[in-house]
């Protein structure tokens, strides 16, 4: 094994604030109320039903950590994957009205 080869250390074991649900979750919390309070004071339509999809991220999100923890029916459907192109949807309206209205001034 060459000296190179014996101080790699790799990845290891997971230690970024990432792979924390502790330490993500209130940044995650933080994040999303700041986006909540922008949308609800002022801010502009895109940013509105962005803030409307995250809501229902949540919602979805919470929904299949009860599935997870079997307090649920376990017959009932994941949510959450549905719900990234719900995102992703309200992301593309965002850009698609913005740009609309860039080309409107031009």
């Amino acid at each position: 094994m060459s000296r190179a080869a014996a101080h790699y250390r790799g990845p290891g074991p997971p230690s970024s604030i990432a792979a924390r649900p502790s330490a993500s979750c209130p940044v995650a919390a933080l994040i999303a109320a700041r986006i909540y309070w922008v949308a609800l004071h002022g801010g502009s339509r895109e940013l509105r039903v962005i803030a409307a999809a995250l809501g229902v991220t949540i919602a979805a999100g919470a929904h299949d950590l009860g599935l997870l923890a079997q307090r649920l029916d376990h017959e009932g459907v994941y949510l959450l994957p549905y719900c990234s192109m719900l995102l992703f949807g309200s992301f593309l309206f965002a850009v698609q009205l913005t740009v609309k209205e860039d080309v409107k001034q031009i």
